[in-house]
């Protein structure tokens, strides 16, 4: 009777276990996306060494990137290039809203992402899609 009931709660286990296994691998974890080093450009020396107040983050597996405000800076331009092909999005956001997403959809290469504050500060970072 052991053995029955072992053998029966074995099919039951991998009734159960198997097809969840088999969808959580579908959902990106947030151990997926690789962070990209921003930082604050200035035309004196290039890359400065200031606090960087945002962060960015990429997900390849879905083609965008996540960029996450670590406090209010204000009205932002952000500016995306591939330069494999010259191709470019820019966009504007207030800095208030936290995070936000940008799709990327100019392909494959390596990008640089530009920040611009509205009171002229100016951050940037290099990664390959």
């Amino acid at each position: 009777m052991k053995k029955y009931f072992l053998s029966l709660m074995l099919v039951f286990t991998a009734m159960f276990v198997f097809p969840f296994h088999s969808f959580a691998q579908n959902i990106p974890d947030e151990e997926e996306g690789t962070e990209v080093r921003i930082e604050e450009y200035t035309s004196e020396n290039g890359a400065g060494r200031s606090i960087v107040p945002l962060s960015v983050t990429l997900y390849q597996s879905m083609s965008c990137i996540e960029v996450v405000f670590l406090s209010n800076i204000g009205e932002v331009t952000i500016q995306l290039t591939n330069l494999s092909n010259n191709a470019s999005v820019n966009t504007a956001i207030d800095s208030n809203c936290g995070s936000c997403i940008i799709p990327i959809t100019n392909g494959s290469g390596l990008y640089r992402i530009d920040f611009i504050t509205a009171d002229g500060a100016q951050f940037c970072g290099y990664f390959i899609v």
